[in-house]
This record gives structure tokens, C-alpha cells and sequence, in this order.
């Protein structure tokens, strides 16, 4: 985004105040959406359908669990399925 910011401010002087203010400061959520997840009072584990964040309040995921059931749970609640590396579910095809 500095890049884009940059560029845009070199061109047209201003600009970059403007950008700023549409495009933001984005944060970075820990289970991005597709994230294997598991609960840490067990050990059921489940796929991050929904990410929500609203400016200072915790974030909160909405996880459709293994047993077929949902819930919305805050941030610490959760831990990666896989403790080796992040796993993420991917629904579309492989090209190949």
C-alpha cells in the first residue's frame, strides 16, 4: 500500500492524504477466513467461515465446526488445528 501511496502522491501532489483516508490502515487478523481452527477447551476442530472486526472491539470469527455445528467465538478462544504450521481450506479446484 505504501507503494501504491507513494506513486499516486508523486503524480498528483495531495492526493496521498486522500488515498489514506479510503483506503485505510488494515489490520491483521491472526485466522484469516478458510483458517483450520480448533477451540482450546477441546479438541474439535473447524474451518473459519467469517472474520469480524469493528475498529477497537476484539475480533471475532464465525467457525463451522467438524460436527457440522457454528459459533462465533473471540480471538483467544481459538488456536490453529495444526500446531507445525497454519492450515487454510481452500474450496476451489486445483487447475491441474
Amino acid at each position: 500500500m505504501t507503494l501504491i501511496v507513494r506513486l499516486l502522491s508523486s503524480r498528483w501532489g495531495k492526493l496521498n492524504d486522500v488515498v489514506m483516508l479510503i483506503v485505510g490502515v488494515q489490520h491483521m487478523f491472526k485466522f484469516p477466513k478458510g483458517s483450520i481452527v480448533k477451540h482450546k477447551s477441546g479438541e474439535i476442530k473447524g474451518e473459519v467461515v467469517n472474520v469480524f472486526e469493528q475498529g477497537d472491539a476484539p475480533t471475532g470469527y464465525y467457525v463451522k465446526w467438524d460436527d457440522g455445528n457454528h459459533s462465533y467465538h473471540l480471538e483467544q478462544e481459538l488456536s490453529w488445528a495444526n500446531i507445525d504450521r497454519p492450515r487454510m481450506h481452500y474450496t476451489q479446484q486445483s487447475i491441474k
